[in-house]
């Protein structure tokens, strides 16, 4: 059996639905799975969301409220074959609220939404109690609080634990002190007449001690004697005031105001009158923003980069890139949500304006603003870095990487041009290397596609132009660098790869490092390619001594070349009888596997250097490897277009590192 714990903040880093999901995912489909709830509330949807994902578990669940699960938590506790309320705790539902700013269109909009809302909601504790729709709607409507017995009453929990893991005497010490200033008219009604019973005559006996009873008292109707339990009477005040203080942090975080929380709880503020104070304190900032941005329901950023940074932040949680953020106010704000507000934030008009057209005219007008080009732009640079880190290529691997600062011609020295250093006698000077007699040429070129962001993409509010196209135009600019790192490979040998010496980079007479007469890749010939590269030689006849690293073939002999090089031993047959013997090829090179080989030949095998002497440089302008976005406004298209350009060149730098073999 698993036990999953939900306390803090629903939607919240504490815990969401997808930290749910995960869990759930993680154990068996018919495991028993007991889940403990203490939260103040959160964010409705992802209540809901965790919710459907604890009823469709196939095991038995059973929910305890530990401590409190109120609005969001207390649809999660519906989810339970068994609810059961642990000693103290409190459960509380109301009807969903949000904060809306606007014109009167924009706020009817909000009654609806929320009205739909507050209808799916009350279909689910109607499922678990079996009440009529009304009456849910009438406790929700109220915002009612539930004392563990009056929830098992309702039916919104099946029983009452009485073997809590906190009990009631830990909670009234812990509380006791806030007893007597708790203000009765914060508490919910089933709890204040017992509270009032035994607090009244408390605060006229500074000791606290209830007085003797006097002779009115003992003359009162049996019927009308009210019996109080203190102990049940400071769990039931603990509790609510547990649940104010949560849900004055609530209300405070929601809008971005958190910092006020620990203000309003002290001045002990009902959760009604933190909501007055939040709204006050958001009037105030509205007016002291300047107009163009009075109508932006981004209150709490203080400019336009800010806004940017939560829209990103949003749209990337809405593509699964990062965790929502439960205090971000874009969280649900769709693609024409953030064009509205980004043309309001820049003083465009566009109140009453129909979507089509106002997006429209926003995109038209894009150099006014650097809001949503710049959101795009940020988001499709987030797609392209994620992409990145995600593609698997493998020229990165061997080959060695350089940088230009233009688009000349520029040289690299091979090893054969400065393979010793010479001696420097007493007082004798110091000689210069001439770079001219082997080095290599390199340059940088530029490969680049267009894509555009259009009206349509966003009035449909496709997410798709921002992770999917620039997500294929990165992979896309990655195989171009490995395509033109397989063409040296593929067609090394012809003269579109000739050497400064005249010779192709592959020559079987003046570069030792090509065997065109059927090689196949076997423990002799892999061998006898690694004592070729291991003779080479400089300019002035001195061996190099070049230690292979890499074995590069294509897909079809990737099983050959891991069991030649993987393989300890091997069996020698060359003395008339089979003889198991070490083989001197064991961990010679890292196989590289490039199925681009495979299209030209499955036969044709390469082995390497390693990489600081590798044959082959991938040279970037700048040094900059990741694709680079540029923008204009869309004259073919209704939208914005991008340029995604990557200035790169690939080319030999050195014939005596890599051999090449045709089997």
């Amino acid at each position: 059996m698993k036990k999953l714990l939900l306390n803090g903040f629903v939607g919240g880093w504490e815990f969401n639905s997808e930290y749910v999901s995960n869990v759930l995912q993680g154990m068996p489909s018919d495991e028993d799975l007991v889940v403990r709830i203490t939260s103040p509330g959160g964010i409705a949807y992802e209540g809901v969301a965790i919710y459907n994902a604890l009823a469709a578990h196939e095991g038995r669940v059973t929910v305890y409220v530990d401590g409190l699960a109120a609005s969001a938590a207390s649809i999660i506790a519906m989810a339970g074959d068994e609810t059961i309320m642990s000693l103290g705790s409190m459960m509380m539902v109301h009807n969903p609220w949000l904060v809306t700013l606007g014109d009167a269109s924009e706020h009817r909009k909000s009654a609806e939404m929320l009205d739909k809302h507050a209808e799916a909601l009350t279909d689910i504790y109607t499922k678990k109690t079996g009440m009529s729709r009304q009456d849910v709607f009438d406790l929700m409507e109220d915002e009612t609080w539930l004392t563990s017995e009056d929830a098992v009453a309702f039916g919104f929990a099946d029983s009452e634990d009485d073997e809590a893991e906190e009990t009631a005497e830990d909670v009234a010490a812990k509380y006791a002190k806030n007893l007597i200033k708790f203000d009765m008219a914060r508490m919910p009604e089933t709890v204040h007449d017992r509270v009032v019973a035994s607090l009244a005559p408390r605060a006229a006996n500074d000791a606290h001690t209830p007085p003797d009873k006097g002779p009115q008292e003992d003359k009162m109707d049996k019927d009308e004697q009210q019996e109080v339990d203190l102990d049940q009477v400071k769990q039931e005040a603990a509790a609510a005031e547990k649940a104010r203080a949560a849900g004055i942090r609530d209300v405070c975080a929601r809008v971005g105001l958190a910092d006020m929380a620990d203000e309003l709880i002290s001045s002990d503020k009902s959760v009604d009158e933190a909501r007055a104070a939040v709204i006050d304190a958001l009037a105030d900032q509205q007016a002291e923003t300047p107009k163009a941005h009075k109508t932006s329901p981004i209150i709490t950023q203080d400019s336009g980069d800010k806004f940017v940074e939560g829209a990103i932040q949003a749209l990337s949680a809405r593509a699964g890139w990062e965790a929502r953020d439960a205090k971000n106010e874009l969280n649900f704000a769709t693609l024409k949500d953030l064009v509205r507000m980004s043309a309001e934030r820049s003083g465009i008009k566009v109140r009453g304006k129909n979507p089509r057209r106002m997006v429209g005219e926003v995109l038209s007008q894009w150099h006014t603003t650097d809001h949503f080009p710049g959101i795009m732009e940020g988001m499709a640079n987030k797609a392209i870095k994620r992409s990145l880190d995600e593609v698997e290529e493998t020229f990165q691997r061997w080959t060695l990487e350089g940088s230009a600062s233009d688009f000349k011609p520029g040289t690299r020295l091979g090893l054969g041009g400065l393979s010793r250093l010479r001696k420097v006698r007493e007082a004798a000077e110091y000689k210069y290397v001439s770079l001219n007699e082997e080095s290599e040429k390199v340059q940088v070129e530029t490969y680049g596609e267009m894509f555009a962001i259009t009206r349509q993409a966003i009035i449909n509010d496709d997410m798709g132009v921002f992770t999917r196209i620039p997500a294929i135009l990165a992979q896309a600019a990655v195989a171009t660098v490995g395509d033109l790192v397989a063409d040296i490979l593929i067609n090394g040998e012809t003269s579109d790869y000739e050497m400064s010496d005249g010779v192709p980079l592959f020559d079987s007479s003046d570069h030792n490092n090509y065997d065109s007469s059927g090689t196949p890749l076997d423990l002799d010939n892999l061998l006898a390619a690694a004592m070729t590269l291991r003779a080479q030689t400089d300019a002035s006849g001195r061996t190099l001594n070049i230690r292979p690293a890499y074995l590069i073939v294509p897909l079809a002999l990737a099983p050959v070349a891991e069991a030649l090089v993987g393989d300890p031993e091997y069996v020698d047959t060359s003395g008339g009888g089979p003889v198991t013997r070490k083989s001197p090829v064991y961990n010679l090179a890292e196989v590289i596997v490039d199925p681009r080989l495979d299209a030209d030949s499955t036969d044709t095998w390469y082995l390497a250097a390693r990489r600081e002497n590798s044959a082959i440089e991938v040279t970037y302008l700048d040094g900059q490897k990741t694709p680079y976005l540029e923008r204009q406004a869309g004259w073919n298209v209704d939208g914005v277009e991008y340029k995604v350009r990557l200035d790169v060149g690939a080319s030999p730098i050195e014939y005596r590192t890599i051999y090449k073999a045709v089997g």
